[in-house]
């Protein structure tokens, strides 16, 4: 018998062969001889081969299995294997799903931790901003009221040197002493000479540093509104870079986990439905033996009557 045919046999037909053929077989010299010839011949590598796949299958199957795949080695086993194979796919599949997830859910998070933390920063920068506008405001109002306050002592100054040119005596007395100094002072147009005053008057000095003062604050209030507006604006460009990477993640995933996520998630909608509906769903009354009576249709109407009296007087 041919090796094609003893494949083609069942678990017991190949043990009848080897039990009972075969030794008949065997009784004949030159048979026997051929047959050790043959068993010679074959590799015994293939032999250790088969024998590692065959301890493998055998410690891989259930003893019923086994019995199986021993009567009919074809078609259970493929089949297994093919399950197996699909198996190990869908858990494959599973895994990746579940990574896929836990990623959407981690990029999620740190979205929202980006938006909150812009959200804070834009608030402080708005804050800020409007804090600043604030005492550019206050110092505004403080230059327009030192501005008619230089006005004031401008005009005082005017009218005091036109009293003084007007007398001939204070004339007369600033010319014997021979006292003719020309400052410069920063309340008038340009160098206003002043005969016989000294150093000046000490409020308008005063008045001078305090204009100085003032002019070099609110050129310091504008450096910081001008630096609050630069990291409010470089604030918006963090913000639309961050919404803009946000998008580009969402639109990289790939289509399968797209219809995979919208998938579970009709599937959980349709068990909300569904379980709100059983709740929902009324009871079943019970069948009335006998019909109402007049006078449980008076009380009826008469209940109906109060509750809508009690209605009407709740509205009004």
């Amino acid at each position: 018998m041919c090796k094609k045919d003893l494949l083609m046999l069942d678990f017991e037909s190949i043990l009848k062969y080897f039990r009972v053929s075969l030794p008949k077989k065997c009784r004949n010299e030159e048979v026997a001889r051929q047959l050790m010839r043959i068993a010679t011949s074959l590799k015994v590598k293939k032999l250790k081969k088969y024998e590692h796949e065959f301890a493998a299958l055998k410690g891989e199957l259930s003893p019923v299995s086994f019995v199986r795949y021993r009567i009919n080695p074809g078609t259970d086993y493929e089949a297994q294997d093919s399950a197996d194979q699909y198996s190990s796919e869908l858990e494959r599949l599973k895994s990746t799903l579940l990574r896929a997830e836990e990623e959407k859910r981690r990029l999620e998070e740190e979205a929202v931790q980006i938006k909150e933390m812009l959200k804070r920063e834009v608030n402080r920068a708005e804050t800020e901003s409007s804090r600043n506008a604030a005492i550019i405001a206050e110092y505004k109002q403080i230059c327009h009221r030192l501005d008619n306050e230089q006005g004031t002592a401008k005009a005082a100054l005017n009218q005091l040197r036109s009293q003084i040119i007007s007398c001939s005596q204070c004339c007369d007395l600033l010319g014997t002493k021979g006292v003719t100094t020309t400052d410069y002072h920063p309340l008038g147009d340009g160098e206003v000479p002043l005969q016989g005053c000294g150093d000046g008057d000490p409020q308008l000095v005063r008045a001078q540093e305090r204009i100085r003062e003032l002019e070099l604050e609110l050129a310091q209030t504008k450096l910081a509104h001008v630096e609050a507006e630069c990291r409010n604006q470089d604030l918006v460009h963090q913000l639309h870079a961050a919404a803009a990477e946000l998008q580009v993640a969402k639109n990289s995933w790939p289509p399968w986990l797209h219809k995979t996520l919208s998938s579970i998630k009709e599937v959980a909608n349709k068990k909300e439905l569904v379980s709100t509906a059983a709740a929902a769903a009324p009871q079943p009354q019970l069948r009335r033996d006998s019909a109402p009576t007049t006078t449980g249709l008076a009380r009826d109407s008469h209940s109906r009557e109060n509750l809508r009296g009690m209605v009407d007087t709740g509205t009004t």
